[in-house]
């Protein structure tokens, strides 16, 4: 999948808390911290496929949200 520059990239807590942010800390046997990522295309079934094919590991399959094309 062609992003052109943009990158993605995850913060350690050491690394958040050094940069002053408060935040609640992960816990291996604690329930999982909510968040959500969104890519924008006008092809979502071959992207899904094409993430599924580079190894991505599917929680859920895409699904139409309200006010959002899919």
């Amino acid at each position: 999948m062609s992003t052109g520059e943009t990158k993605l990239a995850f913060a350690s807590e050491q690394l958040a808390t050094h940069n002053g942010l408060t935040f609640s800390p992960n816990k291996k046997n604690g329930i999982a911290p909510g968040f959500e990522i969104a890519l924008v295309t006008d092809h979502v079934d071959s992207a899904y496929k094409m993430a599924l094919s580079a190894g991505a590991i599917a929680v859920k399959q895409p699904k139409k949200n309200h006010g959002a094309k899919r």
